[in-house]
């Protein structure tokens, strides 16, 4: 080789190191900025270089690593599912070619800290081709995965607030026709609430139509829908779902174009609510009765027009004002205005008669009963009373007390100039026949009519008939304890209590509980009365009828079994407060009604054999279909054939009715 030659050989080596040693810097410049950790080791796997990023992510430093093994440094701690990560190198250099790491494993770092990463790594080769190492590439993804918890934390947090909404929520996407036309919306997505509501399963509505699942020919409320969906501008309403037979308070908006999401809330228990508001507010304007509501003061916060006609104050002149400042009429002590005050105060009904002054200046008596109202705390807030004008009655009953003072009288003049039996039976006699009605009614469409045969001169049957209107009538019949004038008297004293009570109370369930009250305390505790008492309706064919402890009535309808007109009851007079039950039938054409004494059914012949309620429905059976009249002959003949010669043991009365 020349002299030349070799320094040309000399020159051209120096310039490739110089080459050599800047592209190595060039190379190690670019690792230290990339923001991945890299790696590098030979094939034992021992390393032969670091980037600052895997200085950072594993604790050591370069220089103290080189030449360690890879897996001194390197620590991969186990995922989740308890999985430990392998080192892929193995694998790369096997299959020469890229090996990425399923998954993001936990690097402890050298001072424990730990770091979620992804792992990859590639063969290094020389320039003929052949692997002397290999590449690790970590990308530090904890920021990443703290963000993705967050994220799903947020979402778990949304989601359990939308299925604990008291709402139900459905969210929808519009379907449309070739044309854009809107012709469906599919629900995408709903909430517990909305299962429960609807009572319908997530996995029955997800994806599906509207029309399907509400089972309607047309989507439900598809061009309201629409227009939010489509406009963006959101709706509230009420609605009447028909095919749950519920009602809902709908919300509707729209988060995105062509979606909208309802939110709904079940308000068929408040829509109840209302309507038995309604009803109730409806049932006090029409109330008879006067209704007034103070608040705990007694302070008038509502009345209804019953009040204004019995007081003569209009609702503008009563609202806000005490009762006492208008209808106190100073006939009663304070006393008797406290006690009243401590009743309902003590949280007691307080219920009695009082006098008041109507706006006019007139006194009037009216019955009340005052109720206390307890919030939901169970203090009292308001009172409600009741009240009604019973000046007529009490009128009615100083007549009648005149009366049973003339009578008195009238006994003690007779009894003092002739015999006290005889006057005693024929004054009772003269009373009682006075008091009995001394014809039928002749009512359209309706035939009536009564018998009564007293056993002795002085009977303790009592029967009346009462006209209430045009086309109501009350038909009354009872047995009076004691015999005599006593028996008598009590008569007479019963017809005025319950012609009384007749007029002025429409129920005969009220008109028996007044009823009984007075008696009670008109009469001695050894009299009582047992009464059957019925209002018959022409127009509208009814009885309404309350039992007193008498015999039931019988009820014949054609073609059918007679039957007894059972209900439960007490004598009137045994006790103060009685409550009874009423009752209504109706009364068809061809039916016939039988009310009748214990005395037609203990009528007994000479063997004190009873003629009995079985003979009496056996005769009911078989000629039912007579008119009252010829009926009655025939209820009356069979008596005295079953009684023959012996004397008559009790008073017999009877009324038959007979629609026509």
């Amino acid at each position: 080789m020349h002299i030349d030659e070799l320094e040309i050989t000399e020159e051209h080596h120096n310039v490739s190191k110089d080459t050599l040693h800047a592209t190595v810097e060039n190379f190690r410049a670019i690792l230290n900025s990339v923001g991945d950790a890299m790696i590098t080791i030979d094939t034992n796997s021992l390393i032969t270089g670091m980037n600052p990023k895997a200085e950072y992510l594993t604790g050591w430093k370069e220089q103290e690593a080189k030449g360690m093994l890879l897996t001194d440094i390197l620590h991969f701690g186990a995922l989740q599912d308890g999985i430990k990560t392998d080192y892929p190198i193995d694998q790369c250099l096997a299959q020469d070619q890229i090996v990425g790491y399923a998954g993001h494993p936990v690097l402890i770092s050298r001072d424990g800290t730990q770091y979620r990463i992804s792992v990859s790594c590639a063969p290094i080769k020389n320039t003929t081709g052949q692997k002397n190492g290999v590449v690790l590439v970590l990308r530090d993804m904890t920021e990443e995965y703290i963000l993705q918890e967050r994220i799903i934390t947020s979402e778990q947090q949304l989601r359990s607030l939308y299925d604990s909404m008291t709402e139900g929520v459905c969210q929808h996407e519009m379907v449309y026709d070739t044309s854009g036309k809107a012709i469906n919306y599919r629900i995408i997505d709903i909430n517990k609430r909305y299962e429960e509501i609807i009572a319908i399963d997530r996995i029955d509505v997800i994806g599906k139509l509207a029309s399907d699942v509400y089972h309607t020919h047309e989507a439900p409320y598809l061009d309201i829908f629409a227009n939010v969906a489509q406009t963006g501008k959101p709706i509230r309403f009420e609605i009447y779902f028909q095919p749950l037979d519920k009602h809902f308070l709908v919300s509707v908006c729209s988060p995105g174009k062509d979606k909208f999401a309802t939110i709904f809330e079940d308000i068929s228990e408040r829509k109840r609510a209302e309507e038995q508001y309604r009803l109730q507010s409806a049932a006090l304007e029409a109330s008879a009765n006067a209704i007034m509501i103070t608040d705990r003061d007694g302070i008038i916060e509502l009345i209804n027009p019953a009040f204004t006609k019995l007081t003569g104050y209009s609702e503008k002149e009563a609202i806000g004002k005490n009762p006492r400042d208008l209808v106190k009429s100073d006939k009663h002590d304070t006393g008797f205005y406290k006690n009243i005050w401590d009743t309902i105060l003590a949280g007691s009904v307080w219920h009695g008669d009082i006098i008041n002054r109507r706006k006019d200046g007139s006194l009037y008596y009216e019955e009340q009963t005052i109720a206390p109202v307890q919030d939901i705390k169970g203090e009292i807030s308001h009172f409600i009373a009741i009240k009604q004008d019973i000046t007529e009655r009490k009128y009615a009953e100083r007549t009648l007390h005149d009366q049973q003072l003339e009578l008195i009288k009238l006994n003690k003049m007779l009894a003092e100039k002739i015999d006290i039996q005889t006057a005693e039976l024929h004054l009772a006699g003269q009373i009682q026949k006075n008091l009995l009605p001394n014809q039928s009614p002749i009512i359209p469409n309706y035939d009536i009519t009564a018998f009564n045969m007293p056993a002795n001169e002085v009977g303790g049957d009592y029967f009346d008939f009462i006209r209430l209107d045009e086309h109501r009538i009350v038909i009354v019949l009872g047995d009076v304890s004691g015999k005599g004038l006593s028996a008598a008297l009590l008569m007479a004293n019963l017809q005025a209590v319950i012609r009384g009570q007749a007029l002025y109370n429409s129920s005969p369930k009220e008109c028996l509980e007044r009823a009984n009250k007075l008696l009670f305390h008109s009469t001695d505790s050894d009299k009582f009365v047992t009464l059957f008492y019925g209002i018959l309706d022409t127009q509208k064919n009814t009885l309404q009828y309350v039992n007193a402890g008498h015999n039931p009535p019988i009820l014949y309808s054609s073609g059918n079994v007679p039957v007894s007109l059972e209900t439960s009851g007490l004598p009137l007079g045994a006790f103060e407060d009685i409550t009874y039950e009423e009752k209504e039938i109706t009364i068809a054409i061809g039916d016939q009604l039988f009310i009748y004494s214990d005395g037609v059914c203990e009528a007994m012949n000479d063997d004190f054999e009873e003629f009995g309620k079985d003979k009496l429905l056996q005769i009911f059976g078989n000629n039912g279909y007579m008119n009252p009249i010829e009926l009655e002959k025939k209820i009356i003949s069979a008596i005295k054939f079953h009684i023959g010669e012996s004397p008559q043991s009790d008073d017999m009365t009877m009324i038959l009715v007979k629609r026509n």
